[in-house]
């Protein structure tokens, strides 16, 4: 039950899947995900199926329940938006085979807000930098010195990995990857 309080689905415990509108699913399953006090939470494209409004809201609530659950989160998305809003680093990835092709720290400022984080000249710039990242180009040079700069793909042993997760200091919403639609690995699905 803690886990459905946590995603606010607690008076909603005795529904059934079916009676529940689609950004409720959502949100029951990541209660599920949750009730098992993971310190890591895998989401794979977690709010594609819902309307803009309710994909802002449970943009939120991740957000929210990283910093109360004291966990990693990685989404996978193709939401350039969404990958600058909810991360703290963005992974982009190549066409297919996805190669990670830039790894970009996000230093916005916490706590987000959709209206007023999206128009932070930052957000702006991100999002524009991963946006040409994703179409094949390079990253803009930018002012805000080397911690600012997308990260080299492969750390020598004497580069800093980036962030340290649950096993090992601060959570973080760690590596959105983002890349091109026909970068999905091959799950041995057929059409």
């Amino acid at each position: 039950m803690a886990a459905l309080e946590t995603v606010g689905l607690g008076n909603h415990g005795d529904k059934y899947p079916w009676q529940l509108s689609g950004g409720m699913q959502q949100r029951a399953a990541i209660a599920r995900a949750l009730a098992c006090d993971p310190g890591l939470l895998l989401m794979d494209e977690p709010f594609g199926s819902v309307d803009a409004q309710t994909r802002e809201d449970l943009q939120d609530l991740i957000l929210r329940v990283r910093a109360e659950r004291n966990i990693t989160i990685l989404v996978v998305t193709h939401d350039i938006d969404e990958s600058v809003y909810v991360g703290d680093r963005v992974l982009v990835l190549t066409r297919g085979p996805g190669r990670v092709s830039a790894d970009i720290p996000v230093n916005l400022p916490a706590p987000r807000d959709q209206i007023a984080t999206r128009e932070t000249r930052e957000f702006a710039h991100l999002r524009a930098e991963v946006s040409r990242l994703v179409r094949g180009g390079t990253a803009a040079p930018r002012s805000s010195g080397p911690a600012a700069q997308p990260r080299a793909t492969q750390p020598s042993a004497d580069q800093p990995r980036g962030h340290q997760g649950p096993f090992g200091g601060e959570p973080v919403i760690d590596g959105v990857v983002l890349g091109h639609p026909d970068t999905r690995p091959d799950m041995g699905w057929r059409r």
